[in-house]
């Protein structure tokens, strides 16, 4: 019986822990700026890999000052939103949990229990993943493995 019981919370953890690396690619890729930085520099650094008595001069500095506060200006719009959206998520399973605890009343020091062993579940299937990737990333580096590595770096980003 109790081979069922933890059988469950395996699949509940390992579900709720895919299910938040899931969300967790999707709430960074809506507040990730960087690349967008980067891709301004970088375009002139191409103009001045290709041509070297290429000078920036001082309306692309503003140009491209004006297009990084643009983007950070886009990026502070989406944080409020995330935090916005975070707390109203919170506030709802705040709520559940309370008025699932008060109308199931008997159920609360199994749900406790429960819970607990899911988060430590969650933290070990987390803690895996990510020792697994890890070495993987190392074993690219050390034998020079470039599908391997570019897979890892694809992964980490």
């Amino acid at each position: 019986m109790h081979f069922f019981i933890y059988l469950n919370n395996l699949t509940i953890s390992l579900s709720s822990t895919i299910i938040s690396f899931i969300l967790l690619f999707i709430f960074q890729s809506l507040t990730e700026s960087s690349q967008k930085i980067k891709d301004l520099f970088l375009e002139q650094e191409e103009l001045l890999k290709n041509n070297k008595k290429y000078k920036v001069n001082t309306k692309t500095k503003l140009e491209i000052q004006k297009n990084v506060e643009k983007i950070l200006k886009c990026l502070r719009i989406k944080i409020i939103v995330f935090f916005i959206l975070e707390f109203l998520i919170n506030l709802f399973f705040y709520y559940y949990i309370i008025a699932f605890c008060h109308i199931y009343q008997s159920t609360q020091i199994s749900w406790l229990i429960d819970s607990f062993y899911s988060y430590i579940l969650s933290f070990i299937i987390t803690l895996f993943i990510s020792f697994v990737f890890s070495i993987l990333y190392k074993l690219s580096i050390k034998y020079k493995i470039k599908i391997l590595y570019k897979v890892m770096i694809f992964c980490y980003e």
